[in-house]
């Protein structure tokens, strides 16, 4: 088959990789983790802005795309739906070509921070490494460069359109119907507003422990395959497995009680916007019955109103991502921020650096 094929795939690295040139457009950006998380976020923000740009004009064109096909269909408009459709299109071709600047965007973030931690822990004086768990470190660092990811996806790709078509379907809804309007914008920020601080509440009161209890395991896990051969020649494997067997336990019953702790949230959100699909279905019928609708408009309503806002649904799972992945950043610069100092230079253009700088005065 073609996808087994070496040859083929030789070319398409090829492709991509001479089509992109990420390898002389990316570079490692300073990290002070003096400052606030979104720093080094702020240090690209022209890659922030067009990407942000154009999920705006993409968000706005996704929530009107069925009340616009149903208008150029009831209208009988051959132009209008080429059009529509041509724009639609364009669209997506544009998303596929400015996507290789959020890769950008996002590696350099994510690199740059995991670059600039390592080199912390290199340089720090050793003694403070001495009673600091190697493993509690290494989970810390890797937690928190990663999440980087999930952060600057959840707002770019998620929140940020989720909310645009939001207020785009709201909108809408008021040019047809003010009952539409106010129902659907009631639903909207209700449920938004249950989601978010409910998740908010769950994240904060079972993240930080099953964080805690994530690291304990992940420290002993490392520590026992650093120590591994002084570990067997003290017979002390089974008391090894049995603390780790332990922790895992732990580890299992704190992300149980988070998962647990976000579905009971879920499940209200859910039930809620059921409901307000019976209202919105019922403001519509009633326009359908007394002629202010037609079949077209009136199914285009609904479409509009069910696709732009199931995000809703999900939105409590991204603010708790979000929330979760804020907290492993805060955690990592938290760590950073009170693990200790650096006495004097280790690397040799610090050393260099400070010699001049002594020779002048």
């Amino acid at each position: 088959m073609f996808y087994n094929n070496t040859t083929l795939q030789h070319k398409y690295h090829n492709l991509v990789s001479n089509t992109e040139h990420f390898d002389k457009r990316m570079k490692i950006l300073k990290v002070d983790f003096t400052q606030p998380w979104w720093d080094i976020i702020t240090q690209q923000k022209g890659l922030a802005f067009l990407i942000t740009s154009l999920q705006f004009v993409n968000s706005i064109f996704d929530a009107l795309f069925p009340i616009l096909i149903a208008w150029s269909i009831t209208s009988a408009s051959v132009f209008s739906f080429v059009l529509i459709a041509l724009t639609r299109l364009g669209l997506t071709i544009a998303f596929n070509l400015v996507w290789g600047y959020n890769a950008i965007f996002q590696l350099q973030t994510i690199h740059s921070v995991e670059y600039a931690a390592n080199k912390y822990f290199l340089e720090v004086d050793p003694i403070f490494h001495t009673t600091k768990s190697s493993g509690e470190i290494l989970s810390k660092v890797q937690r928190g460069s990663d999440s980087y990811e999930d952060v600057m996806d959840i707002i770019t790709f998620e929140l940020f359109p989720m909310a645009i078509g939001f207020v785009t379907t709201v909108l809408a809804m008021f040019v047809f119907d003010w009952r539409l309007g106010f129902t659907s914008m009631f639903f909207i920020v209700l449920i938004t507003l249950i989601n978010i601080f409910g998740n908010i509440f769950s994240t904060k009161t079972f993240e930080p422990k099953s964080n805690k209890a994530r690291d304990k395991l992940k420290a002993v896990i490392v520590e026992n395959l650093q120590q591994a051969h002084f570990i067997r020649s003290l017979f002390a494997t089974p008391e090894q497995l049995e603390k780790m067997k332990k922790l895992g336990i732990k580890n299992m019953v704190a992300t149980a009680n988070s998962w647990r702790g976000s579905n009971n949230i879920g499940s209200i959100v859910r039930m809620i916007y059921i409901s307000s699909i019976i209202f919105i279905g019922l403001i519509v019928l009633n326009q359908l019955n007394s002629g202010a609708l037609n079949s077209a408009t009136a199914l285009a309503i609904v479409l509009t109103y069910t696709n732009s806002t199931q995000g809703v649904l999900y939105i409590g799972d991204k603010v708790k991502r979000f929330s979760k992945s804020l907290v492993s950043i805060t955690d990592l610069f938290q760590l950073i921020n009170t693990f200790g100092k650096k006495s004097y230079p280790v690397l040799e253009e610090e050393a260099r650096f400070n010699f001049n700088k002594n020779i002048k005065s």
